[in-house]
């Protein structure tokens, strides 16, 4: 059951947080390599059966993508998209788009701090999106380097409420 509450145009949610990374495929997360100068979903979320997944507006999304040489990316060109496609939609409908440049000047400790997270945050119209089962989140990238998933040095996380449906 998801339970909403609604105080000065300020939305909470009752579920767990859990953090959403590569390697949480117990979560519906699936991976795969970019293809140079287009975009492709490089990380997409399936929500598990009985599950909703609540991306809140402001949520800061770590992406710190690796070439085959596990080196971060060289190049400040490229685009970094959060998008959503609902069980029976044929496109991903896009959310949000970051300019890769953003994320090339910043470590990870630093997306992670406090300080930079406006730089890194998710700035939608909406306060959230819902998540069923069944539905995706994806986490597409157009750049000219190829992320090579299988690279330890790849890092992408961000956190999602975790609601169980009655």
């Amino acid at each position: 059951m998801l339970l909403l509450k609604k105080t000065k145009k300020e939305f909470t949610m009752k579920g767990a947080t859990i953090k959403l990374t590569m390697d949480r495929a117990d979560y519906g997360v699936a991976t795969a390599n970019n293809v140079a100068s287009q975009w492709n979903s490089v990380v997409t979320v399936t929500v598990p059966a009985g599950l909703a997944y609540v991306l809140l507006n402001r949520t800061p999304f770590i992406f710190y993508p690796c070439t085959a040489a596990d080196t971060k990316f060289t190049a400040r060109n490229g685009k970094i998209a959060v998008g959503f496609k609902g069980a029976g939609d044929e496109f991903v409908k896009e959310l949000y788009v970051w300019d890769y440049g953003t994320y090339h000047d910043l470590t990870i400790p630093q997306m992670k701090n406090v300080e930079y997270r406006e730089m890194v945050a998710l700035n939608m119209a909406s306060p959230y999106v819902i998540a069923r089962e069944d539905e995706e989140l994806h986490i597409q990238l157009y750049h000219s380097q190829v992320m090579d998933v299988s690279e330890a040095g790849n890092v992408v996380e961000f956190n999602v409420q975790k609601v169980i449906l009655a």
